[in-house]
């Protein structure tokens, strides 16, 4: 007997909205990474995305 995960399980309509919202941000985000890349420049650009995605992560 391994060590069981006691997590609840999300219903189905929780899985829809979480992927519907990290869609919607996926486009927010390719739409607007161009600009700020052109403003800031791109190294900037994708060291700040890392950091939004870590935080991400940690807050997982």
């Amino acid at each position: 007997m391994g060590l069981r995960c006691r997590r609840p399980r999300a219903a189905s309509l929780e899985k829809e909205l979480l992927t519907s919202i990290l869609l919607i941000g996926a486009v927010v985000g390719a739409l607007l990474a161009g600009k700020i890349a052109d403003k800031i420049g791109r190294r900037p650009t994708v060291l700040g995305t890392a950091v939004l995605f870590a935080a991400g992560v940690g807050l997982r």
